[in-house]
């Protein structure tokens, strides 16, 4: 040691004095640390263009609440601050947004990782359109392709003439090259055009493709069977995914919420979703009926204020298993395949069950059962 630090000496001319004897210092251990998240999805207003079957909010053209440019250029700032890298832009339909080309500009200026851009590409304007191509290094979007049939599009949508609209965009984002993935819903309507929409996509070089079947939640929960798939057609989709798979290679993703860690799904603690009120609630997929999950208003209140005051209701979250196919508590639920890797639908489905649901009974805490108040919310 001592030729060590004679070494050090010499060479570096680094001096290292000595203490005689030891001092000691009291340390304070604390159980408990803040978390904030690196991922925020702001829906920047909850009118869409077009009403689709599945729609987990509802969304339609008779809504109107949207975040004023100013207000989401505070959120935006304090998110930055926060530490969130990357930036997801939705609503309702963004391309609605009175100022979705400001909203872009500012989030470009304030230096996120990646901005990303949630739309139906139906109607993308030029001064969009040039926004997101002269950015294409910093924005990544997301167009939604159900179909390559008009017809089944009128149906899904509720829009007529829109199939032709989409093509154009997605083919004008593709040839420049902008960072793209096609989101398509399943149902027994469609099943069988998936391989051609996956051909359609790929043969465009856009490298990712991702499929999802409809879950009941939202407008979906009040529709007819003809949006879900039965059995037989869950394994005809599996042999699809398949073929797909070996056709292009890490080419198709599942867009299965709640499925990103082993844990959880990462809601309100890695990923922060602001509803076009401003209220911060559990994820994408929550409308705010459920249950008591507006944490606070990103309009109103700080940001970090908010996810400090609730700290133990965060951690709790982030720490919480989400309900599990072969779970101990869950394995002989006739709803186990719903909750699946995730939290909202986990909690959506102890509210039915009350205390029959095993997962909210021994996995839930105190505190975060506290915050729902579920049992305040029975039909």
């Amino acid at each position: 040691m001592k030729n060590f630090i004679a070494n050090i000496n010499n060479t570096y001319g680094i001096y290292i004095n000595f203490q005689k004897s030891p001092k000691y210092r009291s340390l304070i251990i604390k159980d408990n640390y803040n978390i904030y998240p690196k991922v925020a999805s702001i829906e920047l207003t909850n009118k869409c263009n077009i009403k689709c079957l599945h729609c987990y909010g509802d969304f339609n053209s008779s809504l109107n609440n949207f975040i004023s440019l100013n207000d989401a250029k505070k959120i935006l700032y304090e998110l930055k601050n926060l530490g969130v890298n990357i930036i997801e832009l939705t609503g309702g339909e963004i391309t609605t947004y009175p100022f979705l080309k400001e909203i872009i500009t500012y989030a470009l200026e304030l230096e996120f990782k990646q901005i990303g851009l949630l739309t139906n590409g139906i109607y993308i304007s030029e001064e969009i359109m040039n926004t997101i191509i002269l950015n294409k290094s910093k924005i990544f979007i997301q167009i939604d392709l159900h179909s390559l049939n008009d017809e089944y599009l009128k149906w899904f949508t509720k829009t007529s003439n829109s199939l032709n609209k989409i093509k154009n965009n997605i083919y004008i984002l593709a040839k420049n090259k902008v960072n793209m993935r096609i989101a398509t819903i399943v149902t027994p309507k469609n099943l069988d055009e998936i391989e051609e929409i996956a051909d359609w996509v790929y043969n465009l070089g856009i490298k990712s493709f991702g499929i999802s079947p409809v879950i009941e939640l939202g407008r979906a929960k009040n529709m007819n069977k003809n949006l879900y798939l039965n059995d037989n057609e869950y394994i005809q989709l599996d042999i699809l995914l398949d073929k797909i798979n070996k056709k292009y290679p890490k080419f198709l993703s599942l867009i299965e919420f709640g499925q990103l860690k082993d844990s959880n799904c990462g809601c309100i603690s890695s990923h922060v979703v602001i509803s076009a009120t401003g209220e911060i609630k559990m994820c994408t997929m929550d409308n705010m009926k459920y249950f008591n999950s507006n944490l606070g208003n990103a309009i109103k209140q700080n940001i970090k204020n908010i996810y400090d005051i609730n700290s133990k209701y965060i951690n709790d979250i982030f720490n919480l298993e989400s309900p599990k196919l072969n779970s101990e508590e869950c394995k002989e639920c006739k709803y186990r395949y719903f909750c699946n890797g995730c939290l909202l639908r986990g909690f959506i489905k102890a509210k039915e069950l009350k205390n029959n649901c095993k997962w909210y009974k021994n996995k839930v805490s105190q505190i975060i059962k506290e915050q729902l108040r579920i049992e305040e919310f029975q039909r």
